[in-house]
């Protein structure tokens, strides 16, 4: 075999890995993964469901008319609210006359541009006024409160039925006008002049 022969098998032989004996065998770092942490959540919300209630009751005073009250033209809503107007000043000016205290605790009633006042001293004013955008008449009471009453006729009854008659209703809890007025003024003439002359009182003239 020639040298160049040798030479080129020498170049072909596997190379021997030569250990060192005095370090220990190389070791690759571990890598330990980055765990990262994920927090599943559905694609919907899981806060608890709140159950629905009903409304709260409303405050006295904003309480929509009831589904019943009759829808009046504005022609007839004048004259409705101008009766019901003209007999409440006519009896409560007659209730100031005959049992208003005397000196500074007495009692007046005044009625101008559709607003009816009642004062009664110690106890308290009522104004009583026409809202015609509402078809209603408004009270505020010393007593009740604000209130909204209604124009309601019978079911039988339409408000082109010129003989039928309606009554001021308060929708929350269907108190009538005149209702509300004697038995609220009642109570202050039982304080005034006794359970006796407050029965004999003939009320504010309207249902």
């Amino acid at each position: 075999m020639s040298s160049s022969a040798r030479t080129a098998l020498r170049l072909l032989r596997p190379l021997k890995v030569t250990r060192s004996t005095t370090a220990g065998p190389s070791r690759l770092p571990l890598l330990t993964p980055a765990i990262r942490t994920f927090r599943t959540t559905s694609a919907r919300s899981h806060a608890p469901i709140k159950p629905v209630m009903a409304p709260a009751a409303e405050a006295p005073g904003s309480v929509a008319p009831s589904p019943s009250t009759t829808t009046l033209s504005a022609s007839e809503y004048e004259k409705h609210s101008n009766v019901t107007m003209e007999m409440l000043h006519d009896q409560l000016e007659a209730l100031v006359e005959e049992y208003s205290p005397e000196g500074a605790n007495g009692w007046e009633c005044e009625y101008s541009s559709g607003v009816l006042t009642l004062s009664l001293g110690p106890h308290g004013t009522y104004v009583i006024n026409k809202q015609p955008p509402n078809q209603q008449i408004w009270l505020s009471s010393p007593f009740s409160g604000p209130m909204r009453f209604s124009f309601i006729q019978p079911t039988t009854a339409t408000s082109t039925d010129s003989g039928a008659q309606g009554v001021w209703t308060y929708a929350r809890d269907e108190v009538t006008l005149g209702a509300l007025l004697d038995r609220e003024i009642r109570s202050v003439l039982v304080s005034e002049v006794g359970q006796e002359e407050a029965d004999a009182w003939e009320g504010a003239g309207v249902e």
